[in-house]
């Protein structure tokens, strides 16, 4: 079993980034929306434990509000919970894969209060180094094609 940084043990599969060194991955998340977008006005992650775990902190950081959508398990009745006034997001997540998250995020945030994303930051541990590359995708969402900036952090 490993050990962090700060001397703790812990396993993870893939969630490194936030186990290993939280306060690097939570300023890297932060330096690169300051730098890539800087027209944001808040921060929205799915309900899933590794968007969530890092939207808080890097919100306060920010200096920005903050939003959760909901899946439907969720044990709350309302599809997003937040900060009402999040209209230019950027998505925080590990990683986007075959889009689904983003997709639901995107349906739930755009009918809660008409907001869009103007990005993605995403994280995931791949090795000791810290890199970031940038990419667009097109995602089509209920008939609508949305371009999105994508931004990868890797890190331990």
């Amino acid at each position: 079993m490993p050990k962090s940084r700060s001397g703790y043990k812990y396993e993870s599969t893939y969630l490194d980034a936030i186990f290993d060194h939280p306060a690097r991955t939570i300023n890297r998340i932060v330096a690169i929306i300051r730098k890539e977008f800087p027209k944001c006005n808040g921060v929205v992650v799915g309900d899933g434990i590794s968007g969530v775990s890092m939207i808080a902190p890097v919100a306060l950081k920010l200096k920005v509000p903050f939003a959760i959508a909901r899946s439907k398990s969720s044990h709350s009745p309302l599809k997003v919970e937040g900060h009402t006034d999040v209209k230019r997001y950027v998505f925080i997540d590990d990683c986007i894969v075959s889009g689904k998250t983003f997709r639901s995020v995107y349906k739930k945030m755009y009918g809660w209060n008409k907001s869009k994303p103007i990005g993605a930051v995403l994280f995931y541990s791949q090795d000791e180094r810290l890199r970031y590359c940038t990419e667009y995708k097109k995602f089509r969402v209920s008939g609508v094609v949305v371009d999105l900036k994508i931004i990868r952090t890797y890190g331990r």
